[in-house]
């Protein structure tokens, strides 16, 4: 189910007695590294609840060609894993206020059991995992699939395909 950012709280309130399992991603154009990393964060808790970056943020973490795909269908794609119970769109970083991830924002909002994630930038946030008892977990990385990758293949065939420096322009 995808629900909005403001709705955090009472998922915590409607899942006291569960454990809630947060995790993150892009989830661009989704591929078995993605099946993989979810069927992980789904052994953790009870209550899974995914966080799909916003367009904003892809952009300038992946280039100016990024996301494929609008967040809000990425979010639905995800939310519709059999073991992904909640899905939002992380909020904009606040950068004046000297933010570089949502992440503590949505800490506090959510107050997880755990944390899933491949991202070395969570492990900063220990303290404020640590004050609200949560524990952050990064399994291992099975297939060294990314979206990057199936964008470049993509790209690759199709320039050795038609050669003509269109890259998907069309012909007149």
């Amino acid at each position: 189910m995808v629900v909005d950012f403001a709705d955090l709280p009472g998922i915590r309130r409607r899942h006291k007695e569960q454990k809630l399992v947060l995790a993150g991603g892009v989830f661009d154009i989704l591929h078995a590294g993605h099946v993989d990393f979810l069927q992980d964060v789904c052994s953790y808790g009870d209550v899974v609840v995914l966080a799909v970056a916003n367009d904003k943020r892809v952009a300038q973490r992946k280039g100016s060609i990024r996301p494929v795909r609008h967040q809000d269908g990425r979010a639905a794609v995800v939310a519709a894993m059999r073991c992904v119970d909640y899905v939002f769109v992380a909020p904009e970083i606040k950068e004046e206020e000297g933010e570089t991830t949502s992440l503590p924002r949505v800490l506090r909002q959510l107050r997880p059991d755990v944390v899933v994630s491949h991202d070395a930038r969570t492990a900063e946030y220990e303290t404020e995992l640590r004050e609200i008892g949560c524990r952050m977990v990064t399994p291992p990385i099975r297939k060294h699939n990314s979206t990057t990758n199936i964008i470049n293949t993509i790209v690759a065939r199709y320039d050795a395909e038609h050669g003509d420096g269109t890259r998907g322009r069309g012909k007149p």
